[in-house]
């Protein structure tokens, strides 16, 4: 039994050397990239991140890229953010309108901008003013 037992945990032994040394991969690495959203662009984000996370996109040291998406609403987005509930990866809010007033509150802790530069348009929608 005493012989059994030693092939047994030298047969494992060898096993785990072998995975090792061809690099296989014993657990999935995931880097988790979290995007809160402005909620008038869930019909359009949601199925591209779905495609995205069905697609298994890796990085190039072969971890897969698992996007979460929350929608929430601008203003709620900022409070989150400046009180420290929400700590996004990538803040996309309804409009570029918001990220100076965004910046002005995060300044105030903090002493720098939350958004540097002029970040590019995601897509732009014409506004349309009636009257009588």
């Amino acid at each position: 039994m005493k012989s059994h037992l030693n092939r047994l945990s030298i047969a494992f032994l060898i096993l785990i050397l072998f995975l090792s040394a061809c690099d296989f991969p014993l657990t999935t690495k995931q880097v988790k990239v979290s995007i809160v959203y402005g909620s008038e662009k869930q019909a359009w984000l949601d199925p591209l991140v779905a495609q995205y996370n069905a697609e298994k996109n890796k990085t190039s040291d072969g971890s897969e890229i698992l996007i979460s998406a929350t929608p929430l609403g601008s203003i709620e987005s900022i409070d989150g953010i400046l009180d420290g509930s929400l700590m996004p990866v990538v803040w996309s809010p309804a409009s570029s309108i918001y990220i100076p007033v965004a910046n002005s509150e995060w300044r105030k802790n903090h002493g720098s901008d939350l958004v540097n530069g002029t970040p590019k348009d995601l897509l732009i929608s014409p506004v349309v003013i009636a009257m009588w």
